[in-house]
């Protein structure tokens, strides 16, 4: 799920113990030589620096992933047997609680480039939404987690991973200009959900209010219009 970074990099990493409770991981880079290739003004080029803050604890079943990118993002993940089945992102706030097969973004930014976000969603998140385990006899598509526990012999847990991308949940992200097909609306909460057959994205502002619904296979699309003050 984070195929949006790319490069190499060095980190410190520690475990901390604690009577009664599992080993906690610890991570902590600069991240040079790294790229995120999120939407402005999130983007990262491999020459900037960004700290990275992770901590995990080391425990068999559910394990809650907790990691910042500078003060702006904040992830919490879910993660099984090695796989993340779900998180939330918080961008300026605290991140919103995880929701299996999804990725949840809330928060607030200066900007929101909504057209780049529906690129972005397209491109790392496969088709943007869950996706049953493949059934035909070719081998399932597979991340970096599976080949780790492929080659740590791990074999039990990764024929039980699903393959399937998280779908990604924006829910009244707050923004103070949204551009979007193209055109820019100012002091805006936006808002984009996918199912298979459409993107529905809804926004609200002092002068508009309304949702657009846009058919992923190029048929019909509807616009729902609440409030319209063309002054």
């Amino acid at each position: 799920p984070l195929a949006f970074v790319s490069g190499q990099t060095t980190a410190e990493a520690g475990i901390r113990l604690a009577r009664g409770e599992p080993p906690l991981l610890t991570v902590n880079s600069e991240l040079h030589r790294v790229s995120i290739d999120l939407p402005p003004p999130c983007k990262k080029s491999a020459e900037e620096s960004l700290h990275l803050s992770l901590a995990m604890p080391l425990a068999d079943g559910s394990m809650p992933l907790s990691l910042d990118l500078g003060e702006q993002l904040k992830f919490r993940l879910n993660v099984a047997n090695g796989v993340v089945r779900g998180g939330g992102l918080g961008i300026n706030e605290e991140p919103p609680p995880a929701q299996e097969g999804f990725l949840s973004v809330t928060g607030h930014t200066p900007l929101i480039q909504g057209d780049e976000w529906l690129g972005f969603v397209t491109k790392y998140f496969g088709k943007g939404e869950p996706q049953a385990p493949a059934q035909s006899d070719a081998p399932p598509p597979t991340d970096v987690v599976s080949q780790e526990y492929l080659a740590t012999g791990s074999g039990d847990h990764a024929g039980n991973m699903p393959v399937a991308p998280l779908g990604i949940v924006i829910d009244e992200l707050q923004a103070g200009a949204l551009v979007i097909l193209q055109q820019e609306v100012q002091d805006v909460v936006f808002s984009m959900e996918l199912d298979r057959a459409r993107w529905r994205v809804s926004l609200a502002s002092d002068w508009l209010r309304g949702a657009l619904s846009v058919a992923r296979d190029g048929g019909p699309s509807n616009l729902q219009i609440d409030h319209l003050d063309l002054d």
